[in-house]
């Protein structure tokens, strides 16, 4: 500190450029004026310059890929973005830009990755699941990707083709290759399935369905305006679910209905006689009506009418208080005070 023209000047050390204290001293008032020019500019100027080139090393940084091999553990169609691919890296180290091979062909390149963060990452070491967006196909579940061209892998062609079969057939669509999988093995013991893959259903699932008489079903899929329309000329049913178990549900609905019984008529037997050697039912119909379609009740068992005659006229049904003649296949030992139940089955 010196005195120059009653004005001290204060020097602060380690400040290469001006910064001046003055202190002013009127009267018995001091007047403190801090002037600081550029106070810790230098400093900061110094650790600018110690930064950027460290972080323009870090920015020009090349991650090198070590080959590796790479789990599917769950793939998607993304409408946007295209297939997608959850993968754990088991050895190597993943980077953007590499290359993925599945055998000899190349299925992809990695564009981008995000780990389960949601945070977009540059490479993925061993025991990390990530997010990649390249690929050029829904991979399967379990499949091993590798970095490297390998041996060829002999798949089997996944073309549809025609099913001669005279049970259920259906088309599964779903948004996730896991979900394909799931649904698949949860399907009941009769279905055939004709074509199973993810995405939103599509105008060519709806032509192969109509094809192979086939019915659509979709897990967590949509069915664009143009599809849904399609399907209503051609009369192809698809029907979807949000959740697993209200498709698996449906499927079952579909290949096992569910009967209702309705009772529509009953009818008493009032007499018994042969005609052409026929065993024929004199009945009157106490209930509703009895259709010649309709099953019967007779006892625990069940039977058709052969036979409906209003008098010597074959006849389609007959209503309450009408007496008619019947001949029931099988043939049944009945016996006059009998009560035949007629039914109608829906499902």
């Amino acid at each position: 500190i010196r005195l120059e023209n009653n004005v001290h000047i204060v020097k602060i050390p380690n400040i290469k450029r001006v910064s001046k204290i003055k202190i002013l001293l009127l009267g018995e008032t001091i007047i403190l004026v801090l002037t600081l020019s550029l106070l810790f500019q230098n400093r900061l100027l110094k650790t600018q310059k110690i930064a950027e080139p460290e972080q323009s090393k870090q920015e020009t940084k090349i991650i090198e890929p070590i080959p590796g091999n790479l789990g599917v553990l769950e793939s998607l169609m993304d409408t946007k973005r295209g297939p997608q691919a959850v993968v754990i890296v088991k050895n190597g180290t993943l980077v953007l830009g590499q290359s993925l091979y599945l055998g000899d062909r190349l299925v992809g390149k990695v564009r981008a990755m995000t780990a389960t963060s949601g945070e977009r990452v540059i490479e993925a070491l061993p025991a990390t699941p990530v997010e990649v967006v390249g690929v050029t196909e829904v991979l399967s579940v379990g499949t091993v990707v590798t970095s490297q061209p390998g041996q060829p892998i002999v798949v089997a062609s996944i073309t549809p083709r025609p099913i001669k079969s005279e049970g259920f057939k259906l088309i599964l669509k779903a948004d996730v290759a896991g979900s394909v999988e799931a649904v698949r093995a949860a399907l009941p013991a009769g279905v055939a399935v004709v074509l199973a893959s993810t995405g939103d259903i599509s105008e060519s699932d709806v032509i192969l369905a109509q094809s192979t008489d086939s019915v659509v079903v979709g897990f967590n899929v949509r069915i664009p305006t143009s599809v849904a329309k399609m399907a209503e000329i051609d009369k192809v049913k698809i029907y979807t679910a949000q959740i697993i178990y209200d498709l698996l549900d449906k499927i079952n609905l579909l290949v096992h209905p569910l009967e209702i019984e309705k009772i529509v008529g009953k009818a008493s037997v009032v007499a018994e006689f042969k005609i052409d050697g026929q065993h024929v039912a004199g009945c009157k119909c106490i209930e509703g009506e009895i259709r010649k379609t309709s099953q019967i009740r007779w006892g625990e068992k069940t039977i058709r009418i052969k036979s409906l005659r209003l008098g010597k006229v074959e006849a389609e049904s007959v209503k309450v208080g009408q007496e008619f003649g019947a001949i029931f296949s099988p043939v049944v030992d009945f016996k006059i005070g009998d009560t035949i139940i007629a039914v109608e089955v829906y499902g």
